[in-house]
């Protein structure tokens, strides 16, 4: 038929149910021209048999009608031009097969005022798009361009294929319970309206990579868009994943016992300030009707590239870029006893805004990230880490893990940053490879932080790290610093009430000074170098060697404060000293109120003295207050002490009462070096 307008109001417009029947507007057996069909109900309605319209159609919907719908047969229409202005869809099924080319659906150049969702199909439903699709869906509440509900139900994507939504509360393709979806060119999704989501994954898993989704999200005010949400146990492979446009508050929302995996060239910006939310299908409703389908709405106070809860992300290659104040490039954690795992390989984390953060932990998270870049550029921090004191909540560790990583933070941002209120458990940090540089501090703790650095590199401009007095919950502060064949710079201190402790292990190297470090321990390949006046409140256990740096002035000789002192067999303690007569200036190890012992070879270098007698204790190097005590063997030293024809040697002990432990270098004059002085020796004969 040609030529033809069929209105056939609340009943279906044209229905196959056991034949086949062509819509030909260019048929030669019929006049020529176009075909429309109006109807309140169904327009093509295959039950049983083929309902083809291969050279265009038009097709007005209104109230709840459906434009194309499959309960068993098949649908197939090239460049059909469907409008709605009810409820209804562009085409929905239960069974059967339903084909589209080349649509046009509620076109605004050529229709206005339309409403409607896009395409749903239940069952054993399967709508294949192929051409060049442009789809507007309407201004329903809580419309979808492409909803796919259970396991043997499919939807095939291929051509261009362009869903625009002009209504907030919007959802571009929602798969459901396993509905399947096969994408064999890009789509584009364009959010016009608040509050909406570019692909959800609601329970089931899909078989498909769904590669080549962008979601745009235009709105100007109002809540915050998601790019992707997968919840209740739904499962999903996207590649080269993009999420964009001003209104982006969550890129990739992870819940419930879900996965999501991100290959690809994958680009998630978030840009809003604003809060986003997502929903669910009731059960018991189907897609391929027109009834209202989503029953509960749940938001977050997080924004960020991602947000798992209870959930897995692996992601591969993926830009997660975020310059929004207060949020987040990637975030992990949910009040729940379930672990939420994040697992990056090759990805690259950017946050500048405000009091922003490039990877948040909370609860029982485990982020893993490899050959990756997190750079956080004046922000709160690169990494914060936290954990509050609910036993019902917290069941494991909170921990993140780096291997050939390298953590940016400049500006005000902080290195990691960890704030653990829990009780019995660690916030764990691990970085192997890489690199780590802050121009604040690299790790600040609150309550027990373990942090385990191997073949790495790293430097806080104003403190390597600083243990901080925990409030009025959670355990004491305890920040337990590893550090193996690695490189440490910065400054390291604790509060009165908190705890710190480095320990050097295999070729590592810390150049810092200590304020109030609990412990410090130097195995026999490692080496410390101090900076300034430093003090470890605790102990210090040294097999390699501790140096102090060359002074840069006459009263920049530096001490090295600590309760015991123990040195293991080829231990050194490398001391700048101005060798002069009794009294001169020496960097100098003080034992306060505890003991040295075991065996340490001091090396002095002179910092041009030009030698003299001493006449009394001489110049002391290492000091035993408040009842300390050393070890009559503990130090010695190794090569020749000398300054121009004067030796100095150690000595323990000083004349003064309470000076029985101090170690002292004291001098004799060589009469047979040129260039001794007389008196006090002989003048040489003529």
């Amino acid at each position: 038929m040609g030529n033809t307008t069929i209105d056939t109001g609340n009943n279906d417009g044209v229905r196959a149910n056991g034949g086949d029947l062509l819509l030909d507007m260019n048929s030669p057996l019929a006049t020529p021209g176009a075909i429309s069909v109006l109807s309140n109900a169904l327009s093509l309605h295959a039950t049983s048999g083929v309902i083809s319209a291969p050279r265009g159609i038009n097709l007005r919907v209104s109230g709840r009608g459906q434009a194309l719908y499959a309960d068993g047969g098949t649908v197939s229409v090239v460049a059909g031009n469907v409008t709605s202005a009810g409820i209804g869809k562009l085409a929905g099924g239960t069974a059967g097969l339903i084909q589209m080319a080349n649509m046009r659906y509620n076109d605004p150049a050529l229709s206005s005022g339309t409403q409607g969702n896009g395409i749903g199909v239940d069952g054993t439903a399967r709508v294949e798009l192929s051409g060049f699709n442009r789809l507007y869906i309407g201004r329903t509440g809580n419309s979808f361009g492409l909803g796919v509900q259970g396991a043997t139900a499919k939807a095939v994507l291929s051509g261009t294929n362009q869903f625009t939504f002009q209504q907030s509360g919007a959802m571009g393709v929602y798969l459901y319970g396993g509905g399947q979806l096969e994408i064999n060119s890009p789509l584009s999704l364009t959010f016009n309206g608040a509050s909406s989501i570019g692909v959800t994954v609601d329970g089931g898993s899909n078989s498909q990579v769904l590669d080549g989704i962008t979601a745009n999200f235009t709105a100007t005010a109002g809540t915050a868009g998601t790019g992707l949400v997968a919840q209740r146990g739904g499962s999903a492979s996207l590649r080269n994943f993009v999420v964009t446009g001003p209104r982006v508050g969550i890129g990739v929302w992870v819940a419930e016992n879900s996965t999501v995996n991100l290959t690809g060239a994958s680009r998630i910006s978030i840009t809003s300030p604003t809060n986003a939310q997502r929903y669910a299908l009731t059960v018991g409703t189907s897609m391929a009707g027109v009834d209202a389908i989503f029953g509960t709405a749940s938001g977050t106070s997080v924004r960020g590239g991602t947000v798992v809860a209870t959930g897995t992300l692996n992601s591969t290659g993926t830009l997660w870029n975020n310059p929004v104040a207060g949020s987040y490039g990637i975030y992990a954690g949910a009040n729940s006893a379930l672990a939420s795992v994040v697992n990056l390989t090759g990805d690259t984390i950017e946050t500048s805004g405000a009091g922003s953060v490039g990877i948040g932990t909370y609860g029982n998270a485990q982020v893993f990230v490899v050959d990756s870049t997190v750079r956080n550029s004046g922000g709160a921090d690169a990494i914060y880490m936290r954990n509050f004191g609910s036993p019902t909540q917290v069941t494991d560790n909170n921990e993140v893990h780096l291997t050939n990583t390298s953590v940016i933070a400049t500006g005000a941002a902080y290195g990691v940053f960890s704030a653990n209120q829990s009780n019995g458990w660690d916030n764990v940090f691990s970085m192997r490879g890489g690199s780590l540089t802050t121009e604040q501090t690299a790790f600040y703790a609150y309550g027990p932080l373990s942090a385990t650095i191997q073949d790495a590199t790293v430097r806080g401009d104003d403190y390597l790290l600083w243990a901080a007095n925990i409030g009025a919950t959670g355990e004491a502060t305890l920040l337990d610093l590893v550090a193996s064949n690695s490189t440490l710079l910065g400054d390291a201190g604790a509060d009165s009430a908190a705890q710190a402790n480095i320990t050097l292990q295999s070729a590592s190297h810390w150049t810092g000074a200590a304020w109030n470090l609990s412990n410090a321990g130097i195995d026999a390949t490692s080496a410390w170098s101090i900076p300034q006046n430093s003090t470890v409140s605790q102990w210090v256990r040294n097999d390699g060697r501790i140096e102090f740096l060359p002074p840069v002035g006459a009263n920049d000789y530096k001490f090295l404060y600590t309760t015991s002192y123990a040195g293991g067999a080829g231990s050194v303690i490398a001391l700048n000293t101005y060798l002069d007569s009794d009294g001169s200036p020496s960097d100098q190890l003080v034992i306060q109120g505890g003991s040295a012992s075991g065996s340490t070879r001091l090396d002095i270098h002179n910092t041009d003295g030009p030698g003299a007698l001493t006449f009394g204790d001489g110049i002391r190097v290492v000091s035993a207050l408040d009842g300390g005590t050393t070890a009559p063997d503990t130090f010695f030293t190794g090569a020749p002490v000398l300054a121009g024809p004067y030796a100095y040697r150690l000595h323990r002990g000083g004349y003064a009462a309470g000076d029985g432990q101090d170690w002292f270098l004291r001098s004799s004059i060589d009469c047979n070096n040129p260039a001794a002085p007389s008196p006090p020796c002989p003048v040489p004969p003529l």
